[in-house]
């Protein structure tokens, strides 16, 4: 929302995010102000968005199916229903887990 602040109150909060993040392992991650009203900003976070990718390893499709259950519910004509975030192997339509 950098098109709601000037640039002195901008520089303030990024001083403070750094500090906060001293010490950590966000130590050295940037900073990208952005606004999504005008767009300013938006390239350089989708560049380094896809700069990041490149580090992260594949996940590994040919092992056994590893999802930890975020949350389970009923619906009603339909069954039991649960999401998560899968970490390993693949899951298709009429598996059974």
């Amino acid at each position: 929302k950098i098109d709601m602040v000037d640039q002195e109150w901008l520089a303030m909060v990024q001083e403070e995010v750094r500090e906060w993040a001293k010490g950590s392992f966000l130590e050295n991650a940037p900073i990208l102000p952005v606004s999504s009203k005008t767009n300013e900003g938006i390239d350089a976070l989708l560049q380094n968005i896809a700069g990041q990718l490149h580090d992260v390893p594949p996940r590994p499709y040919t092992a056994p199916l590893r999802m930890p259950i975020d949350r389970a519910f009923t619906i009603k004509g339909a069954g039991t229903v649960v999401t998560g975030t899968i970490y390993e192997g693949t899951v298709k339509e009429e598996d059974r887990l």
